[in-house]
């Protein structure tokens, strides 16, 4: 199949080639090596399986559609995954106050390559330093959401970390490194959470440093969703037949939005 405009509709069981300005939703499965080309996109929906390898040209973008309560909405790729272009992850979780929740995003036989991009919900991560030789990278979203993409040789997991009150620097500890960052910016104004302050009231002040020596030395909890289990065998009409994950399924047609 090519693709060149926006495709919904039902694929055969060949290769997928989706060209400059095309966009496929899928979900379900895929059988053949998908290629998406520069200004291409594939969404992966609730869960996609491709069977065979994927392809991310530069420019090219994955769009990867994240359930709270499903915890095998990411993309599972049997073969390999070059990563390039831009990964765009759209999810509703919203961790509470000093909780990191883990989401699996892709699951590969093997990854290769880096985004250029990665965005979160389409607000662009823009890391705090710059990323490890693998690509991975934490970005401060403001108000101490702190998000960290970690790249594997089989996958990329998002952690989402909503900072305990007086983390500054969103290492999950309130500590006194966390009270030289206030102490560095006290009295200054048009400072953020990163520079002390807490309140979100634009002042580095005393009553950050109190929201700070109200929560010293106090560490986070992690909230992981669980590794997949289960994975997709097919889909008869509206019934959905599973088994267990370590033994990949028959191929089947692959189904979309």
């Amino acid at each position: 199949l090519i693709v060149y405009g926006d495709h919904h509709s039902s694929l055969g069981t060949g290769d997928v080639l989706i060209k400059s300005g095309g966009a496929l939703r899928a979900s379900g499965g895929i059988q053949g090596a998908v290629t998406v080309q520069a200004d291409g996109r594939l969404v992966s929906g609730n869960g996609l399986r491709l069977y065979d390898s994927l392809t991310l040209k530069p420019s090219a973008e994955l769009q990867v559609q994240l359930s709270s309560t499903n915890p095998i909405s990411h993309l599972e790729v049997a073969g390999a995954v070059v990563a390039d272009g831009t990964l765009q992850i759209i999810s509703a979780v919203d961790p509470e106050r000093g909780s990191v929740h883990e989401q699996l995003l892709i699951e590969a036989g093997a990854l290769g390559g880096q985004f250029e991009e990665v965005y979160h919900n389409d607000d662009v991560l823009q890391p705090l330093s710059p990323p490890d030789a693998n690509g991975s990278f934490t970005s401060h979203q403001g108000e101490g959401m702190f998000r960290t993409v970690e790249y594997s040789l089989t996958g990329i997991t998002l952690a989402s970390y909503r900072a305990l009150v007086g983390d500054a620097n969103g290492d999950q500890v309130v500590d006194g490194i966390d009270f030289t960052i206030w102490n560095e910016h006290k009295f200054t104004t048009g400072t953020d959470w990163m520079s002390g302050d807490f309140n979100g009231d634009g002042v580095t002040d005393g009553l950050d440093f109190t929201l700070w020596n109200n929560h010293k030395f106090t560490t986070v909890t992690t909230m992981q969703v669980p590794e997949p289990r289960w994975g997709w065998m097919g889909v008869i009409t509206l019934a959905f037949a599973f088994r267990p994950r370590q033994a990949w399924p028959l191929p089947f047609s692959p189904q979309t939005d």
